[in-house]
């Protein structure tokens, strides 16, 4: 009987320690896989496409820089003696006292988001915006955003086009919430996020994009001194040259979600973004529209028709013009800027606007945008994920080249320079 027992607990240790092997052998075995997919994010293609695009991310490190010198440390004074005692009264403790602050004055941005240790997590922070879900993430190299989105494809692939025509916009990356990534990434967020609106709000989806995370204000949110500052002060001829770029690109893509140039909208100021320091314009949550013209054909026409109303606008208040004038769709823009910030551009600031408008629309030939390179896009978009990406049927390279022609069509060639540039 003893012997029975003795060998029966012999079998089971022998089992217990097979388990034990195996478990460790598959978890060495996960750990490895992890390790090799952490590797090949820089490798990714689209990680890559986004680096031949827009090159170095300068405008994240200039802003890593600015941060650093605008932030001091302030050391605490000295209590008077007595004093702190004095003061000091009870209060029950809260969960509330540990919780994570995302400060905003002080964070900046992480340096590379295909390198991120998902194992140094310092907090997660819900933004108030964003019916999504939009959260802050800190790290000690730097912070990032995650964010769930319905229209991930469309934002994908108009940052795509942004970049490929010199707007700044936030680089990104997707992770497919069942990659081993995915997982790590929802384990550790969860963990520091006592309100579990990441559970509720992220990794219920299927995929989740990151963006660089980029101090700073939106229209709305500037006010009139620090409008005059960006609008009337400093480089900001430049600053309106770029936002009239950006809205370039908006009709490009049938983007009616950011200021209203040929859109009866009242506009989304929290898509127009000034960096840190010198007010550098980020374009923030791009989307594409594009309208189907086998399905909605008088749709596409009667967009086409707005398209070429404002391009006539540009070709007779300036390109014609010896001293270019404020065209009736621009002073719209402004009039709505004026609107959010109390802040007036002028007249000039208009023709500043349309001067960045015609860098891009008036230079169709040098900048020699192609079906070829936009069918790419949306292919490697394609093959990446599976399932595909939410709102990618909504970008259609036919339609943007469309639009596109008309550029070169009503404008004509050189219609970027100013008569008296010439």
């Amino acid at each position: 009987f003893f012997s029975g027992c003795s060998m029966k607990k012999k079998l089971m240790q022998q089992a217990a320690e097979a388990a034990l092997a195996a478990a460790g052998s598959a978890a060495g075995s996960e750990g490895s896989s992890l390790q090799q997919e952490l590797a090949g994010r820089a490798q990714h293609p689209l990680w890559q496409l986004q680096e031949k695009l827009a090159g170095s991310d300068a405008l994240c490190t200039k802003l890593r820089a600015v941060i650093a010198s605008e932030v001091k440390v302030e050391q605490p004074e000295e209590p008077i003696k007595g004093q702190e005692e004095a003061g000091r009264k009870f209060r029950w403790a809260t969960s509330l006292d540990s919780q994570f602050q995302f400060d905003f004055k002080s964070s900046v941005p992480h340096p590379d988001l295909a390198d991120i240790d998902w194992d140094s997590l310092l907090g997660v922070q819900r933004s108030s915006a964003g019916a999504e879900g939009v959260f802050f993430v800190n790290t000690p190299k730097g912070a990032f955003v995650v964010k769930g989105s319905r229209s991930m494809g469309s934002e994908a692939f108009s940052s795509l086009l942004s970049a490929r025509l010199g707007v700044y916009s936030p680089r990104w990356r997707v992770i497919a919430v069942e990659s081993q990534e995915g997982q790590l990434l929802s384990r550790k967020m969860t963990e520091l996020d006592p309100s579990g609106r990441v559970a509720t709000n992220l990794i219920k989806q299927r995929y989740l994009l990151l963006k660089t995370y980029i101090p700073g204000q939106n229209l709305a949110e500037l006010g009139p001194q620090r409008a005059a500052q960006i609008f009337c002060q400093g480089n900001h001829d430049q600053v309106l040259h770029v936002l009239g770029q950006m809205m370039a690109v908006d009709v490009l893509c049938n983007n009616g979600d950011r200021l209203p140039l040929i859109w009866k909208n009242r506009g989304n100021p929290g898509n127009v973004m000034f960096a840190r320091g010198d007010g550098e314009v980020v374009s923030v949550d791009s989307q594409i529209a594009s309208i189907d013209g086998d399905v909605h054909a008088a749709h596409r026409d009667e967009y086409i028709q707005r398209v070429d109303a404002l391009l006539t606008q540009l070709k007779t208040h300036h390109v014609e013009q010896e001293v270019p004038r404020e065209c009736p769709c621009f002073a719209a823009v402004r009039e709505k800027i004026r609107e959010f910030t109390a802040c007036d551009v002028g007249a000039s600031g208009s023709v500043n606007l349309q001067r960045g408008f015609l860098s891009i629309a008036g230079h169709t030939e040098q900048i020699h945008l192609t079906r070829e390179e936009l069918e790419q896009w949306k292919q490697q978009l394609s093959a990446s994920y599976q399932p595909e990406l939410v709102g990618l049927h909504t970008a259609d390279p036919h339609f943007v080249l469309l639009v596109w022609s008309r550029f070169g069509a009503v404008l004509g060639s050189g219609a970027g320079q100013d008569k008296n540039e010439e």
